[in-house]
């Protein structure tokens, strides 16, 4: 066998004997402890969305926070995909530090504090 042809199977060489030591090799590998459980990205998505009070969240930081902050702070819209990981520091803001919303700004009415209240316990 030349090299050429070698070289063209070495990546399949690799991932057939990757393939044979975790099934040859008991607790070597993926997900062979019942502990263990492999979820995909449209699981974690899905996971994301049965939060009760995260879509509920999301409206209220998309039309009321981000009206501001797409004028004064770009960088700080709020998405899907960050606002869970930004949860503490909307916590701080809005309920310890009471600096947001900003006095002239978009008022909050009460459910829409308690929805984001509920919404940062339940993360």
């Amino acid at each position: 066998m030349t090299y050429r042809k070698l070289h063209k199977r070495i990546p399949f060489l690799v991932l057939s004997v990757i393939v044979l030591i975790t099934l040859l090799i008991p607790n070597y590998g993926i997900a062979t402890n019942s502990n263990v459980v492999l979820v995909s990205v449209d699981e974690i998505s899905q996971i994301i969305t049965e939060n009760p009070y995260q879509k509920k969240a999301l409206t209220i930081l998309q039309n009321k926070c981000n009206a501001c902050h797409r004028k004064r702070n770009p960088f700080l819209i709020f998405k899907e995909r960050n606002m869970n990981r930004r949860a503490p520091r909307i916590y701080k803001q809005v309920f310890e530090l009471k600096r947001m919303p900003k006095k002239d700004g978009v008022p909050l009415t009460a459910d829409e504090y308690q929805i984001l209240k509920s919404w940062i316990e339940s993360i």
